[in-house]
């Protein structure tokens, strides 16, 4: 019983001494903040980065664009600030900062990267730790941020073609094309199954206006025939299935 009992203030004598030793180390660090430099704020921050410890270098940035927020360092540091919160799965900060960064610095040749970082904190924002092992349905995404991450990749492309981020936004703008595609296919799919005729045509004809080019347009072609035909208009189902077979593969 003794014996329990002194290995039980041990271990709680242990506990206390860590915990004690973690809040040292914290306000040493915080009192450390206080009497660097922005010079030293960025360079404290890059080597944390370095060695993976981004909550560190989250702090260290943080704290130099808070106290010198229009100083070359705290702008350069605001591109590294969107990369540690993406390391940290932080990404509406990621998306914030880096809008605020191409708000206030559009001219600045790093655009192109706070453009792409946006894009892809967007595009990795659905997914949480569970949809990482059991990936869902793509027409399960939220519509508005698979849009902003294509809008976002659609910017770079466009304003910057020849930046080093392109080839790969524009990968990313297919993917989420098609993506998109499948989720708008999936609501006209929903009203053929009632036997919404009209508002699956429009909704399929919605989907080939705003994702040209993704392999779900085929689809959308002939759910548009198909309830041009039940509406009884004959013309547009056979103008719409003139179209299909326009679209269609040739085989060889």
């Amino acid at each position: 019983m003794t014996l329990t009992s002194l290995t039980i203030r041990r271990i709680l004598f242990i506990g206390f001494a860590v915990t004690a030793l973690m809040l040292s180390g914290c306000a040493s660090d915080i009192d450390d903040l206080d009497r660097w430099d922005e010079v030293r704020l960025y360079q404290e921050a890059k080597g944390a980065m370095a060695r993976g410890e981004f909550q560190t270098a989250i702090r260290r940035l943080e704290t130099l664009n808070a106290r010198y927020p229009f100083d070359d360092y705290a702008i350069q540091g605001q591109l590294d600030l969107m990369y540690a919160y993406f390391k940290s799965m932080r990404m509406e900060d990621v998306i914030s900062t880096a809008q605020r960064f191409a708000r206030l610095n559009p001219t600045h040749p790093k655009v192109d990267y706070a453009l792409y970082m946006q894009g892809l904190a967007d595009f990795d924002l659905n997914k949480s730790f569970l949809q990482r092992w059991f990936p869902r349905d793509p027409s399960e995404y939220e519509l508005p941020v698979l849009e902003r991450s294509f809008n976002a990749f659609a910017e770079l492309v466009r304003r910057f073609p020849d930046s080093e981020y392109a080839p790969d936004g524009e990968r990313r703008m297919i993917y989420l094309r098609n993506q998109l595609a499948e989720a708008c296919m999936s609501r006209a799919t929903w009203y053929v199954r009632r036997e919404a005729w009209l508002s699956a045509a429009q909704r399929a004809q919605q989907c080939i206006q705003r994702y040209n080019g993704a392999p779900a347009v085929e689809k959308a072609l002939g759910i548009m025939a198909n309830s041009y035909e039940k509406l009884d208009m004959p013309q547009l189902a056979s103008a719409t299935r003139n179209r299909t077979s326009q679209t269609a593969p040739t085989s060889k």
